[in-house]
Order: structure tokens, then C-alpha cells, then sequence
């Protein structure tokens, strides 16, 4: 069956999408059978309910695989808000009023000499197979890899909260992952036959089990430091000899360690402080010596993750830089020389070595499970999921461990300071994140992907519009109100942009630089306060964009506040801790306000008087700058940015909730 719309065409029975400029995509079953139903069913609204039961029979799915499924339909169709509409709280329908539908054509009857030569390409054929069968008997490969199904795949959890880096003991009879539930990492031991487990304090992390017994080393968070630490672990899950190794830092991190095959070396990464970067170490553990293996760049987030060539000689390394773009390189760890391999502009979490050494394995934006040969630089498919995956496991004849579900959402809330009271301003199936007010609490931008991809949306106090229609992921964020004149400064991709009218367009002049933290100056309409990069350096500038100038004002700077009222700056240095106060006509005079806070971003915090919140490891905190006193403030579920609203006695925050991160088995 052909369905042809717009400049679309759907080839359900070969599950290709065609379109008359970009050609030919081909399409998962899954996402065919969902495109076909709703095709089928033109203008009419599909409940939950109904697709559930109607396209994943039987099986025991979450009504967010129906919501990600529809996600990644308008991706495909280029975000298009008019085709796949949501109806909260109903469901979803597709919208095309120029849709044809057409049968595929049937082949005529053959002739004679049709059918003859039919029946030498069918003997062809199967001369070939037999010749293939033959091969494969005597373990000649053809080079094609075995493509997991959806149907081989084995949920191993099914706990609430997210299950992250996988790993199993030399035996495959216990698995160790990371578990975060109620803003905690805590490391679990699981027995995979009985489904008993135990769990380590909280505050752990990275779990990587000895090569030769039944020995977990691990992460430890304690009185703000990081420890290296091992544990003994019998069949009967009960735990003994916990020794401490090494420091790893003063932050919690997330970041694989790994154990040299002769189990003497172990490799982590290492953050001094929030203002530096990640870098590679290794220690020996019996002489407790420390190696420094990589030096990154200041100002990035640095080498974060690092997984270990099965012959123990290399170290494939994931690192961020200032562009957001993620770096994958592989370091010799005796020569201490390294190479690039590839940079991605998505988030990786780890990646995995085959058991040839030549190979890695990594999971892109798409759901999909790929190989990279590092010999010829060569991407191939392994796997396409129907779920979000995250972190990956691979072992020799035992195939993928992978964290497998549904990423968090956020909302949009806001909290009533004095009686703590909370109501959501945005929410709904999507990612409502970003904020800033126009006139009032009713009258905002906000940033949405609810129809595919990440747009600038208007909410006003009677009406509801899109402002921007990207067909493809942008970065949009620092979004700011000009009260006066009703302009919106944000950044899209890091690029300074303006909304005027009902056009949002980049600055041409500042089309060169990379942007953070766009900010209206208080005092005159045509400035514009932001931290930019200048020589590798994240610095303070301000921008006249009527005269197309720019200003520097202070090197190193992470994130500032500015106080209209006092002519005031209060800011965050990239190379040093503690939240800094000066007078805007001379900055020298700084002063240090909250001596153990840093911010890495305006979205982070925010000033009251003397109050400033702040968000930490998903919580939201208030610090009394007269004082130094420090309180919690309790709020269901991680807090991740915090706004400015148009009433003081209110602000702002994202609220995000996790959908359910488990582990599954992927067997080869």
C-alpha cells in the first residue's frame, strides 16, 4: 500500500518513506505499523488505549513507549506541528487533506519464456545458497552481522527510577549497576537467577567487577570527596573486606573505571573541582602510585569517560569540549600517545571495546546500538530500538547489558516562595524547559519539543502559539524578555538571536562567536550582557547592538547575575570556587558573597535581596548571603533550572520525572 501526502510517500509493504528532495529513508516495522494506523485513520483521534492494544499486542508496554513512538514519527516527517498532532490527554491523530492511497501493483501472469528464465534465476539462487550454507558449515564468514530482534531482547529489572552501567562478574551469575531513585546513586549487586539483591551505601557509583573473582570496585561519594573503593561479594550476596584505594576528586561522578587485564592498574577519571576539568589517572594497587594520563584543556568538562581494550594496552576516551560536541580517542598507556577517532554532536554515555580489540561499540541519538571499526572509520548497524537506550555492556558470547526505557520529562512549575506552594505552568507529554517572562506570569516564552524537535514556544494569557519551526535539533536556550520592547534574546546552537515580530533571526554580526548567557542590559536598550569564547576562554563582555560593539569586562567567567537596582554584578569564575559581588563601574573591587558555591551556567541560580537559590544534584537550596545560612527547600522529584518570574514572590524552576530506566539483555 502507497500513501501519499504533501510531498511524502509511504511504501508500507517495502517500509521505505520517500520524499520528493531528500529520496529514500527506510523505516523500522514498528514505526510503519504506528505511521500506517494513523494513516488509516486520517483526522481522527487515536487514544492511548487504542494504539496499545491495537499495535503492541499482548505485550507489556508503558504508555511512554506510545508517546516516543510518536516522537520519533515527527522527527522523521521533518517536525512538522500539522501532520502528528497530540490532544492532551486524549491522544494523537494524523492530519493530511491531501492523502491518496494506492495498491501495489500486481505482476501480470509470466509467459513461457518468462517463466523459463524465472526459473534459471531461481536455480541461480539457489546454487548460491547451497554454496552459502556450505560456506557457513565450514566457518567461512560472509562478513554480515547476526541483527538482534525486539523479540530477543530480556528485561533483567523492573524496578521504578533509572538503572544505569551494567556489569556482570567473571561467572555472568551476578550484575552490578548504578540505580538512581529519589535524587540518590546507589551501586546493587543483583543475582540474575534469583533476582535477590543488595545494595552498597548511597552515593556510589561506577561499578566494574575484578576479571578473576567476585570483587566490585567502585565509586564512593563521602563528606564531599570521591573514593575509589573494592568489596568482596559471595554467592550468597553478602559483603565483606571493603578497602579504600584511592581519591578520585571532590565530585560525584558517574565516570567508568576500569581494572588492567593482570588486575594491578586501575584507570578512573578525576575532578579536583567543579572548575576543572575531568582528566584520566591510574593508580597501582599495591604500590598506590598515581599516574596522570591525560591533561585536558581548561575549561571543558574533560575526559569523562574511558573504557579498556580487552588486551589491556589502550584506553578509549569520551571527552566534552566547549562546543558541546563529544570527542572519542583512543590513548597508548605505556607510549602515553593518543589519536582521534571521531567527534559526535550528541551525548555519549560509554562506549564498549569488541572482544578483537579493533572494534568499539556506542549508542548514537537514534536508539540504535552501532560498531565503529577504528581501522577504517566504518559505522554498521547492530541494533534499532523501540526505547531510549543509555549506558552499554558488551561481553564475548554474552552479548549487551544496556539501560533501556524512557528519559525523564520536564515541566515548567512555579513555587510560591512563603507557603511552598507549587503548580505546574507547562506540562504535558514533551520537554518544556527554559523560561522567561514578558508582562506577567501568564504572559512568558518557554522552550518545547512537543512537536518533535526543540521550538520557541508563546504563552500568552488566552492564547498558545509556536514561534519557531525548526526542522531539525537546535540548542536553544538563555531565552530573555526586554520588557520595554518585548524582544526575546536567546541563543540557538550557542549563536546569539532576536526575536522581532513574529521572526526569530541570528545577529549577522555576531554570527562568528559562541554565546552563553544572554542578558538585557538593565540600563540601556541596545546592550546586551552574555559570557562568550575568546581564546579558549570563557569571558564577560557586553554587546551594544546598535552600534555593533563589543566591550570586555572580566576573563574567566562561568555565570552572572546582574542587580538593576544597585548597578550590581555577582558572578562565578571558571578557575575559582565562591560567588562574587562588585560594583558594575569597577569591577576590581569584587567580594566574595557565598565562599563554597559555583555555578557553571545562569540557569543555575538566581538572586533574591539577599537570598540566593540554587540547584545541586537535582535539589533546590537556598543560602542567605547576610547570614551564610543554608536551607533545603523540598520539592517532589529533581529541580535542574531555576528562573526569574514577573512576581518576586515566586520563581520559576524545571521539574523533571523519570519514566523508567531498566536493564536489559540483548543476546548475539
Amino acid at each position: 500500500m502507497f500513501y501519499c501526502f504533501k510531498e511524502w510517500k509511504l511504501d508500507a509493504k517495502n517500509h521505505e518513506l520517500i520524499h520528493d528532495k531528500s529520496g529514500t529513508r527506510k523505516l523500522r516495522e514498528q514505526t510503519v505499523r504506528l505511521f500506517v494506523y494513523l494513516l488509516d485513520k486520517n483526522h481522527e483521534v487515536c487514544t492511548y488505549d487504542e494504539l496499545l492494544e491495537n499495535l503492541w499486542e499482548g505485550k507489556i508496554v508503558k504508555k511512554e513507549s506510545v508517546i516516543n513512538e510518536i516522537y520519533e514519527l515527527r522527527k522523521i516527517l521533518g517536525a512538522d506541528k500539522h501532520l502528528v498532532k497530540t490532544h492532551r490527554l486524549k491522544g494523537f491523530s494524523f492530519s493530511a487533506v491531501d492523502l491518496e492511497i494506492t495498491e501495489h501493483q500486481i505482476d501480470p501472469p509470466l509467459s513461457n519464456f518468462e517463466k523459463i528464465k524465472k526459473t534459471k534465476v531461481y536455480l541461480y539462487a539457489f546454487t548460491v545458497l547451497t554454496i552459502f550454507v556450505a560456506a557457513s558449515l565450514l566457518g567461512i564468514h560472509d562478513g554480515v552481522k547476526p541483527y538482534p530482534l525486539d523479540s530477543d531482547v530480556v528485561n533483567i529489572t523492573y524496578h521504578k527510577g533509572e538503572e544505569l552501567y551494567p556489569t556482570t562478574n567473571p561467572s555472568e551469575e551476578l550484575m552490578a549497576y548504578v540505580s538512581y531513585i529519589d535524587n540518590t546513586f546507589t551501586v546493587t549487586i543483583r543475582d540474575i537467577k534469583t533476582s535477590r539483591s543488595v545494595s552498597l551505601p548511597g552515593n556510589t557509583s561506577s561499578p566494574y567487577w575484578h576479571p578473576d573473582k567476585n570483587r566490585l570496585f567502585f565509586q564512593s561519594f563521602e563528606n564531599g570527596q570521591c573514593f575509589l573503593k573494592y568489596i568482596d561479594i559471595n554467592q550468597e550476596l553478602m559483603l565483606s573486606n571493603m578497602s579504600e584505594i584511592v581519591s578520585c576528586g571532590s565530585e560525584l561522578s558517574l565516570s567508568p573505571i576500569a581494572l588492567a587485564p593482570e588486575g594491578k592498574w586501575l584507570y578512573f577519571s578525576f575532578k579536583e573541582d567543579k572548575q576543572v576539568p575531568y582528566k584520566i589517572n591510574s593508580v597501582h594497587l599495591d604500590t598506590k602510585i598515581v599516574k596522570t594520563l591525560t591533561t585536558p584543556t581548561e575549561n571543558t568538562y574533560g575526559d569523562y569517560s574511558l573504557s579498556l581494550s580487552p588486551d589491556g594496552q589502550r584506553l578509549a576516551i569520551l571527552s566534552s569540549d566547549q562546543h558541546k560536541k563529544v570527542n572519542l580517542r583512543i590513548l597508548d598507556v605505556q607510549k602515553k600517545d593518543y589519536f582521534s577517532v571521531q567527534t559526535f554532536p550528541f551525548y555519549i554515555y560509554n562506549v564498549a571495546w569488541h572482544e578483537s580489540g579493533d572494534k568499539l561499540f556506542y549508542i548514537d541519538d537514534r536508539r540504535q546500538i552501532n560498531e565503529l571499526d577504528l581501522e577504517s572509520g566504518q559505522t554498521s548497524l547492530v541494533y534499532a530500538s523501540e526505547e531510549d537506550l543509555r549506558t552499554l555492556y558488551y561481553k564475548k558470547d554474552y552479548g549487551f547489558l544496556t539501560s533501556k526505557g524512557n528519559y525523564q520529562q520536564s515541566d515548567l512549575s512555579v513555587l510560591t516562595i512563603e507557603n511552598k506552594n507549587i503548580n505546574v505552568l507547562q506540562g504535558s507529554d514533551a520537554n518544556e524547559v527554559q523560561y522567561t517572562a514578558r508582562q506577567s506570569h501568564q504572559d512568558y516564552f518557554f522552550v518545547s519539543d512537543r512537536t518533535g524537535f526543540p521550538q520557541v514556544w508563546q504563552q500568552a494569557p488566552d492564547s498558545l502559539k509556536q514561534v519557531t519551526n525548526y526542522g531539525e535539533y537546535k540548542d536553544i536556550q538563555y531565552l530573555d524578555t526586554q520588557i520595554s520592547s518585548g524582544k526575546l534574546l536567546l541563543s540557538i546552537d550557542q549563536k546569539a538571536s532576536l526575536k522581532m515580530g513574529d521572526a526569530v533571526t541570528s545577529i549577522d554580526w555576531l554570527s562568528e562567536k559562541l554565546v552563553r548567557n544572554l542578558k538585557w542590559s538593565c540600563w540601556d536598550q541596545n546592550e546586551v550582557f552574555a559570557t562568550t569564547l575568546s581564546n579558549q576562554i570563557w569571558s564577560l563582555v557586553k554587546f551594544n547592538l546598535k552600534e555593533q560593539t563589543e566591550t570586555p569586562l572580566l576573563g574567566a567567567v562561568s555565570s552572572f547575575k546582574l542587580d538593576c537596582e544597585n548597578q550590581q554584578l555577582y558572578f562565578t569564575k571558571l578557575d575559582e570556587k565562591g560567588v562574587f559581588k562588585a560594583p558594575l563601574h569597577n569591577l576590581a573591587l569584587a567580594s566574595v558573597i557565598a565562599k563554597d558555591l559555583y555555578f557553571e551556567d545562569n540557569n543555575e541560580w538566581l538572586l533574591r535581596d539577599n537570598t540566593l537559590y540554587f540547584t545541586e544534584q537535582g535539589k533546590l537550596h537556598a543560602f542567605d548571603t547576610s547570614t551564610s545560612e543554608l536551607n533545603f527547600i523540598e520539592i517532589d522529584g529533581p529541580v535542574w533550572a531555576v528562573y526569574d518570574g514577573s512576581d518576586k514572590s515566586q520563581l520559576i524552576y524545571e521539574s523533571r520525572t523519570s519514566h523508567g530506566i531498566n536493564i536489559a539483555r540483548i543476546p548475539l
